[in-house]
């Protein structure tokens, strides 16, 4: 169907299937920069904590989710 809606979702910490998709899809890959970079810390979540975040906020999960299932490139 020409009219049918494609989304393509792709999670932040994983920019390099982000930049394998739009290299597949115009045939080079763009040149990009990192900029205002955080330190790295350790971002560890108590389980408790993990596990209310994930039955507070389940329907951004699912998108997170649904950005790791993503597969078509």
């Amino acid at each position: 169907d020409v009219y049918k809606r494609q989304d393509h979702l792709f999670r932040y910490e994983d920019p390099e299937r982000l930049m394998a998709f739009i290299e597949a899809r115009l045939g080079v890959r763009p040149e990009t920069k990192r900029l205002n970079v955080s330190p790295s810390l350790d971002l560890t979540l108590s389980p408790d904590v993990k596990a209310r975040m994930h039955q507070e906020r389940a329907a951004e999960f699912d998108v997170w989710e649904m950005g790791a299932a993503s597969t078509d490139t």
